[in-house]
């Protein structure tokens, strides 16, 4: 019965696996318009390239605007800043807006997963550039002011870091990053489950030389407590060169 029961859940999974294979796989072009200019750019080859170098450059320019951009806002910064970040924030907007207005029925526009990935992306770019920038000019809020002080220093920073969620658009772009992820992710539980049975290890040795020390030179300078004494086997003991 139970090598029957085995054989059935062999079966079974060869089905799926079938299955799997014959389900036709998922082609965001297949929910476009089949005439028109917005499908026509959204689906051509070198919109898809220009779009993943506008990317990479957008990845670099963080690191650049990092290093010499000193201004906390970007209505205070130099022209060359300013001009930059709104040619990215420019493009990124209207890239979003052409393949939305590729879909024959806009819903399935937000049935696509990556399609919501970079609509997040762009609100959190609009905001930093246009939204945020257009209310500290309307309101004539400047780095040092007295309206709102550091919490208002603090907050742009904070959407400043956020500018770093544009570089995840490579995940798009490059799908082999998606799989290594994927590939991560599923070795996790088993690292996870290693360092489990190295923590318990650890924690056995430590009770025992705990108990042997008890009372001995070694046990009052390396031993004294539990805790103590597994810090000590895995400093000094596993991590001995970095102790």
């Amino acid at each position: 019965d139970k090598k029957q029961a085995a054989f059935a859940g062999a079966d079974k999974l060869k089905q799926q696996a079938k299955e799997a294979s014959m389900r036709p796989a998922y082609n965001v072009f297949d929910y476009y318009y089949e005439t028109g200019c917005f499908q026509h750019i959204a689906k051509s080859m070198i919109f898809d390239s220009l779009t993943l170098l506008v990317v990479c450059l957008n990845a670099i320019w963080i690191a650049i605007d990092t290093d010499m951009n000193k201004a906390p806002m970007l209505i205070d910064a130099a022209p060359v800043f300013m001009i930059v970040e709104n040619v990215f924030c420019t493009y990124f907007f209207f890239e979003l807006v052409i393949r939305f207005m590729a879909f024959q029925y806009k819903l399935n526009a937000f049935k696509d997963g990556w399609f919501i990935f970079d609509f997040c992306l762009v609100i959190l770019i609009v905001a930093d550039t246009w939204i945020l920038t257009g209310v500290m000019w309307a309101l004539d809020i400047r780095a040092g002011s007295g309206m709102g002080g550091m919490s208002i220093l603090r907050m742009i920073r904070l959407v400043k870091l956020l500018r770093l969620s544009r570089m995840a658009r490579l995940f798009r772009a490059v799908p082999e990053l998606v799989i290594i992820v994927k590939g991560l992710l599923f070795a996790s539980r088993s690292v996870c489950i290693f360092f489990l049975l190295w923590g318990m290890i650890i924690y056995i040795f430590a009770v025992l030389f705990r108990q042997l020390t008890d009372g001995q030179t070694v046990g009052d300078q390396f031993f004294q407590t539990v805790p103590a004494a597994m810090n000590t086997l895995l400093l000094n003991g596993v991590f001995s060169d970095n102790a």
